[in-house]
């Protein structure tokens, strides 16, 4: 920038220029030359060190000292200790009436606390000495704050006198500097363009007169601006010198590409263009994969919602009503399984029980002779020969037969005995050896 030495990015022109009511304010802060001073003090300063919380705190302190019966002012700060302790031993010898006239005659103190009784306009009494003793609080108080103002180097010409309205008035100054200084730092880099330490109030004054009267024009520029830029390139123009040559440089050689997507851009539609300013919006970038990744997505949730609208069902898939209907139907299924079990076990130990036959004596005759040749210990018979004779009691106790295809060859006679034959691995077993029973039956897996 002209007259300041300095080039300022174009986000630190935008700060300034949002921060011109803080820096108006800052004018009429240090319309005083002692507040301009003070406010010199300060800006150097860290904000931590300068802390307006601090400030109010040890005001309110030493404002509370003149409330009341106010601090003695009449002695001198380097007097006040030994003023305390005579008062004490005056205070403490008073107490009895042979103290008292001790005191009177022969104590040391008598002349320092009668004198500083008669400054304070106080009687010699006990209620003078409460008094005293009050009021000499109060300005230890005040000398003790005191202590802290000055200790503070950025704080200057703290008030040597006791007098209440000159503390007022410097505190208000003070206040009016840390106001100034907490606005000035707040702008944005104008500590690198203009120094207050080293300027007068009426130079400092000028300096931000001229500062922003070469700003002025800058928001109507960046009006005109952005009809051809992008903010990320009006913001590299401010920071690389050579950036605007490189910005001609790429327009010559893109000028026709330029032209073309200009034509495009004029052919879209008013709902075309919303839909890329909407991508835009949340890809914050241009990138095409990214786009066009985010608009396939988005077409296929508008799809789903219009579909979801169209036939209400659907809508178990998005809610997560579907994961529960499927743990519902695989516990019913589970259920069911283990229920078809039991009925199937249930109904076979019926079969076995329907239709027993008893004699005149009422002793059970079915399954007795089958039970004999089972349990016999001689002449057992063969399982062909059992089977042959008993094959309807059998087949009712034992409705279900695991066995080898040769074990049924040997076992079983060649007619129609079974429902429902399952051949479990087939390549192992020869045709010559299933076939004969594989025709048995009318199903057959």
């Amino acid at each position: 920038m002209e007259n300041f030495g300095t080039r300022l990015d174009w986000g630190q022109y935008e700060a300034l220029i949002e921060m011109e009511p803080q820096v108006q304010e800052i004018k009429t802060l240090i319309e005083q030359e002692s507040v301009y001073h003070y406010f010199q003090s300060m800006v150097p300063e860290q904000d931590e060190e300068t802390s307006s919380l601090w400030l109010s705190n040890i005001e309110k302190n030493l404002m509370s000292c003149f409330t009341d019966l106010g601090a003695e002012a009449h002695t001198p700060a380097f007097q006040l200790g030994a003023l305390q302790k005579a008062l004490y031993r005056s205070m403490k010898a008073r107490k009895s009436l042979i103290g008292l006239v001790r005191w009177e005659l022969f104590s040391k103190d008598k002349f320092l606390i009668k004198r500083t009784l008669v400054q304070n306009n106080l009687e010699s009494n006990k209620q003078g000495f409460k008094t005293l003793e009050k009021k000499l609080d109060s300005r230890l108080n005040l000398e003790h704050n005191l202590s802290k103002l000055k200790a503070k180097t950025w704080l200057k010409n703290v008030p040597e006198t006791l007098d209440q309205k000159e503390f007022i008035r410097w505190f208000a100054d003070q206040h009016f500097a840390l106001q100034a200084k907490l606005n000035f730092i707040s702008i944005r880099g104008i500590k690198n363009i203009i120094n207050p330490v080293k300027l007068s109030a009426d130079a400092f004054k000028q300096k931000l007169d001229t500062l922003y009267a070469q700003l002025a024009s800058l928001p109507t520029l960046r009006t005109a601006w952005t009809n051809y830029l992008t903010p990320a390139q009006i913001n590299s123009i401010t920071q690389q010198p050579g950036f605007s040559q490189k910005l001609t440089e790429n327009l010559k050689a893109d000028f026709d590409a330029l032209c073309e997507f200009d034509i495009l851009q004029e052919s879209l539609t008013g709902d075309e263009r919303s839909i890329l300013n909407k991508l835009h919006e949340q890809t914050q970038s241009w990138d095409e994969y990214l786009i066009k990744g985010l608009f396939i997505n988005s077409l296929s949730l508008a799809w789903i919602e219009h579909l979801e609208v169209r036939e209400s069902e659907l809508r178990m898939v998005s809610s997560g009503k579907i994961n529960l209907l499927e743990n519902e139907l695989r516990d019913l299924l589970t259920e069911k399984q283990n229920i078809s079990e039991e009925i199937i076990l249930m109904r076979a130990r019926e079969k076995v029980v329907d239709d027993l036959k008893f004699n005149r004596l009422n002793n059970r005759v079915t399954y007795r002779d089958l039970l004999h040749q089972t349990t016999k210990k001689k002449k057992v018979w063969p399982i062909r020969k059992l089977i042959s004779e008993f094959e309807e009691e059998i087949f009712k106790v034992m409705p279900c037969w695991l066995a080898s295809p040769e074990s049924v060859s040997a076992i079983f006679p060649m007619k129609d005995l079974f429902d429902l034959v399952i051949l479990m691995k087939l390549p192992s077993v020869l045709p010559n050896e299933v076939y004969p029973h594989y025709t048995e039956v009318s199903k057959h897996w």
